[in-house]
């Protein structure tokens, strides 16, 4: 699948018109404490899904997605040992490369898979493979060589080890079942990864805005299974 129907139909997913979840708005205080006990890379991939959650336009994202990404790049500049510094730096610089145009954001893009592998170097195993995760769903998503780096081999192996890691991440299995539908149609597979995924959400509960993104991504890739 073509790097623009890949990458703007989850980007579509990520800035659809539902309302927030209800477990956002109406967080009960534990999880309120919870969230103030976060590492500072979750704070930012927190604050990262809430403007994914709340604000409907690449014109509204942009401003605070680049805000977001100089602190992100401050803070792991400071913490250059931090895998999660690292990969949270990256996730942001993503989200900041869909507000752009396709030359730049895919410039942007190479510079998140230079920042995940570094992130990977330090510790794959941080955040239950995140990194691995993600980076495969990078390789699934970009062109090939000339223009990009994408390979459905590396994707695969990259999000298969991330598995190896944790089977039962939300992430490890969303982004494994993504590239399940849009690269093999293996779609019984990617609903059985997508259900999984959606069984752990309770493994996020000091995160409620990425659990309420990753659910709504969830339910929009199951779906499109269901309609293709």
């Amino acid at each position: 699948m073509p790097i623009i129907q890949l990458f703007q139909r989850h980007v579509d997913i990520l800035k659809s018109r539902v309302l927030l979840f209800i477990l956002v708005i109406y967080l009960a205080p534990e999880s309120l404490a919870q969230a103030q006990s976060l590492s500072v890379p979750d704070q930012l991939i927190e604050r990262y899904a809430e403007y994914h959650l709340t604000l409907t336009s690449d014109s509204e994202l942009e401003q605070p997605l680049f805000l977001l990404l100089e602190e992100a790049q401050q803070y792991r500049d400071a913490n250059p040992a931090s895998a999660e510094a690292w990969a949270a730096t990256a996730r942001i610089r993503f989200g900041y490369a869909n507000t752009q145009g396709m030359v730049t954001g895919l410039d942007l893009i190479k510079e998140s898979r230079q920042e995940l592998e570094q992130a990977i170097t330090l510790d794959a195993s941080a955040q239950e493979g995140a990194a691995l995760a993600f980076l495969g769903y990078l390789y699934a998503g970009m062109p090939p060589w000339p223009l990009g780096f994408g390979s459905s081999k590396k994707a695969a192996e990259l999000l298969e080890a991330a598995l190896k890691i944790s089977d039962s991440s939300m992430a490890n299995n969303y982004y494994y079942a993504v590239y399940l539908f849009a690269k093999t149609k293996r779609h019984e597979e990617a609903t059985q990864r997508l259900l999984r995924a959606k069984a752990s959400a309770a493994a996020l509960p000091a995160q409620p805005h990425m659990q309420a993104l990753r659910l709504r991504g969830i339910d929009e890739l199951l779906q499109r299974i269901a309609e293709d």
